[in-house]
């Protein structure tokens, strides 16, 4: 469900969801679980969640500047700057999502999230103790 919140005088819909969070992952690399409190990670995932908003209502998120050149009509440090003055409201609409998305309660989605890290965390744990793709072969008894 596309969500709207005001910055600047402009109602900027944002869409929290699976496609905004696969979007973050593949063009940074890095699991949205891993974003923590990093505020330009949030600024960039926010700004993917306007851009997939504007997506989904079918509305243009590209304009052309006075040179003609093709830009977003908000920039990740603009996205910067709303978290930097409204991060209670950023926060609450992200768990507000999240929550709506599982259909979980906060404390639901806050054990689960949980859960999920520590099977995360074991898994790495136990790949990490052997190369990958390479089979090992048993010591030779003496």
């Amino acid at each position: 469900m596309v969500s709207y919140v005001e910055y600047n005088n402009t109602q900027w819909p944002i869409l929290f969801g699976h496609v905004a969070i696969r979007e973050y992952e593949s063009t940074s690399g890095e699991l949205f679980q891993d974003i923590g409190d990093d505020m330009e990670k949030h600024a960039r995932f926010l700004w993917i969640a306007i851009k997939v908003a504007h997506r989904k209502l079918k509305e243009p998120f590209y304009i052309k500047d006075d040179e003609g050149v093709e830009v977003p009509k908000i920039s990740i440090e603009e996205c910067l700057w709303f978290l930097d003055e409204r991060w209670p409201a950023y926060y609450g609409l992200l768990i507000e999502s999240f929550t709506k998305l599982t259909d979980m309660s906060v404390e639901e989605l806050m054990e689960k999230g949980a859960e999920v890290q520590k099977l995360i965390d074991a898994e790495k744990k136990r790949t990490s103790k052997k190369p990958n793709g390479v089979k090992l072969k048993p010591k030779p008894q003496v």
